[in-house]
């Protein structure tokens, strides 16, 4: 994308220019007895390319503004995105502790009533409530442990680095609204 706006803004440069004039020269030799050499000089230029120059120009300044502000907007997304997967990536890396120990809890849980079960201490539905519970809360952290694998794969991707890298995300999480000086400017540019 950013080729794509020095190639605009050479067109606009090369669009400003005026035309090259060309001068001709051209010498003629009568073969006949008494005649002299004759010279012919001239100048021309492009007058319709004097002409249209401006509309050109303008043309072209168009183009690069539009090609500028596509870049924009493709930075603009990327940034966004990049935030998005920001904040999804640590809200994955608080919660996946929290669903590892509530797994464990109810696997406890299951354990123990199973036991009870066993002994003739609890009945079969207690313990299939409990394993219901703990087959929920096993689903639940291997669907967190696959998304926050998935968004480690899209974060890294987005950023251009290898798969395997690990980054150390710091800062928060929470996001600022924008301020209303921020939001007037963004409105003027458009």
């Amino acid at each position: 994308a950013r080729d794509d706006l020095g190639i605009a803004q050479a067109q606009a440069f090369s669009a400003g220019l005026l035309p090259d004039p060309q001068i001709s020269v051209s010498s003629d030799f009568p073969g006949a007895a008494g005649l002299e050499r004759a010279f012919n000089y001239g100048l021309s230029m492009d007058v319709m390319a004097i002409i249209s120059r401006s509309a050109n120009q303008r043309s072209a300044d168009a183009t690069v503004r539009k090609t500028d502000l596509g870049l924009l907007w493709q930075e603009w997304q990327i940034v966004a995105q990049a935030k998005q997967l920001y904040t999804k990536t640590r809200y994955e890396g608080a919660v996946l502790p929290l669903l590892k120990q509530a797994l464990d809890l109810d696997q406890t849980r299951y354990t123990r009533l199973e036991h009870a079960r066993q002994a003739g201490n609890t009945t079969d539905d207690v313990v299939s409530v409990a394993l219901t519970t703990y087959s929920d809360a096993r689903k639940q952290y291997d669907d967190m442990v696959r998304a926050r694998a998935q968004t480690h794969h899209d974060f890294n991707l987005l950023l251009g680095i290898a798969p395997d890298v690990e980054l150390k995300l710091v800062g928060s999480s929470r996001t600022k609204p924008l301020g209303a000086r921020r939001s007037s400017r963004i409105g003027s540019v458009a």
